[in-house]
């Protein structure tokens, strides 16, 4: 673990450089605050990262899940969207269809998951925000990258990077929807939901 950060330093120092997708093992085996201290320290907002990144690491790491109230996770997602309808003002046409959905529970969470393979809505919204990273600094960007090797969801890659994201997404709502093991998938004009319980068999993977 320690050799790759010396190889992020020297590469943020211009000491060196690596090959493209060299630091995808970046986050692998983190384990203190010292090492996410070392890999952040060269930017404006590296506490605002350090505490994003701890977080998801302890999100990550909780065996204790129980299973949530329906009627909260819908809350979480109502607020989500009042919260993505506020940033999609620029973004008419998306804002519409987000504005339409019809939050629904479905008992079964593996066809969620399943659906989510197939959600455009929400991959349009993805590459709205993609378009609203900071990309002036080559760091930034194979920062963004290395978050892949920390997590495949795209909500807490998004999570973890929002100090480098040019508009105002708070985030809370989702993270909590998430940390209680709701799931998503917006099919059509409904944004169906269910949940998992954190155990042998029902494990969320993030």
């Amino acid at each position: 673990m320690e050799a790759i950060i010396e190889d992020w330093v020297n590469f943020c120092t211009g000491k060196k450089s690596f090959e493209e997708g060299h630091f995808y093992s970046l986050f692998h085996g983190i384990n203190s605050r010292q090492e996410l201290e070392k890999i952040f320290q060269f930017f404006d907002q590296k506490l605002d990262l350090i505490e994003r990144t701890k977080r998801y690491l302890e999100l990550r790491s909780s065996q204790n899940m129980k299973r949530a109230d329906e009627n909260l996770l819908k809350k979480f997602l109502h607020e989500d969207l009042k919260e993505k309808e506020t940033i999609l003002k620029i973004n008419s046409s998306l804002r519409e269809k987000y504005s339409q959905l019809q939050i629904i529970y479905v008992e079964d969470h593996k066809k969620i998951e399943e659906l989510r393979f197939d959600d455009q809505t929400s991959q349009e919204f993805f590459d709205f925000i993609d378009f609203e990273l900071v990309h002036e600094d080559e760091r930034i960007d194979i920062l963004y990258d290395s978050f892949y090797g920390l997590t495949a969801d795209f909500d807490y890659r998004l999570f973890l990077f929002l100090p480098f994201i040019r508009i105002e997404y708070d985030m809370t709502s989702l993270i909590e929807f998430k940390k209680k093991g709701g799931v998503y998938a917006i099919q059509e004009n409904n944004l169906l939901f269910s949940m998992q319980i954190n155990d042998s068999s029902t494990a969320q993977p993030v």
